[in-house]
């Protein structure tokens, strides 16, 4: 999951916007035009990346030290402390962890997001490990996601605790 973020102005821009090249770029390109705008398609991004018109960022930090940080602020620990705790209950309690973890990434995640107006929500089975889909869930303290992508980036962010557990 990522978003595209012009380099000029540090402006947000979406698959599908319009977006003004840069002087100096159109200058070089077309000769003597002032102005071109651009229709942003999947196709023309690695090249306005390769010119550094836009940047690529990614949309939710990958680092499974962030989120273990946001667990420690929410437990009031210090995060040396909630390794420690996350590290013992991996051995002993491994689903306890993988559940905190998730439902701190839930949280992250779905944080502008309204539970009751979706009709469907994702999961993680805490048992094998796998992606599993919920219509019309009441349970608001699961550990949900409104995308089926969502879900699978949080799982990429566990792997090495979910190889620990599930050997996968």
């Amino acid at each position: 999951m990522k978003k595209y973020i012009l380099t000029e102005t540090g402006k947000e821009v979406k698959v599908g916007d319009k977006i003004t090249l840069p002087k100096s770029m159109v200058y070089a390109l077309f000769g003597g035009r002032t102005e071109v705008q651009m229709l942003l398609t999947e196709e023309v991004i690695p090249m306005l990346k390769g010119f550094c018109i836009i940047k690529e960022k990614d949309l939710y930090p990958t680092d499974i030290r962030y989120y273990i940080g946001k667990a420690a602020k929410y437990f009031d620990f210090c995060t040396d402390d909630m390794e420690d705790l996350i590290g013992i209950l991996i051995e002993k309690m491994p689903l306890i962890s993988i559940q905190i973890l998730l439902k701190i990434m839930s949280i992250e995640f779905t944080k502008n997001v309204n539970f009751a107006k979706l009709s469907k929500v994702y999961a993680v089975n805490l048992y094998n490990g796998n992606i599993f889909s919920i219509d019309k869930c009441r349970n608001y303290r699961i550990a949900w996601f409104d995308t089926e992508d969502k879900a699978k980036l949080a799982l990429k962010i566990l792997k090495p605790y979910m190889e620990k557990i599930y050997g996968k």
